[in-house]
């Protein structure tokens, strides 16, 4: 699932948001990109929170993840403040821009208890 995130205001596209899933194992991993002018403005924040929520209620996932380089401090804050836990830092997990790239892995599981 890919959603478009718009500015209301100006009713301009700036930035997705996405759940890449996995079925047979109930499980995503959520993805996004925002104008970098539209940084530390809480709307990743709310993207990411309203995915979550589809994933577990639509969706019924068990898991939702994502990573984040370890420099990017502003996306780490975008997972925790979606209520996503740090589970741990993989190293040499991603290689683009000519290089490979520590990551921090951050999840939000969901109770068994509430299961459909």
């Amino acid at each position: 699932m890919k959603w478009g995130i718009v500015e209301k205001k100006s009713n301009k596209l700036i930035g997705t948001c996405s759940l890449h899933s996995t079925p047979i194992h109930r499980r995503a991993e959520l993805g996004y990109v925002l104008a970098r002018e539209y940084w530390g403005q809480e709307f990743m924040t709310e993207a990411a929170q309203a995915a979550i929520a589809f994933g577990f209620h639509v969706m019924h996932l068990l898991r939702i993840q994502a990573y984040c380089a370890v420099e990017n401090i502003g996306s780490a804050r975008v997972l925790e403040k979606s209520g996503m836990q740090l589970e741990g830092i993989l190293h040499n997990y991603v290689f683009t821009k000519e290089r490979p790239w520590d990551v921090k892995m951050y999840a939000i599981t969901r109770s068994l208890d509430f299961l459909p």
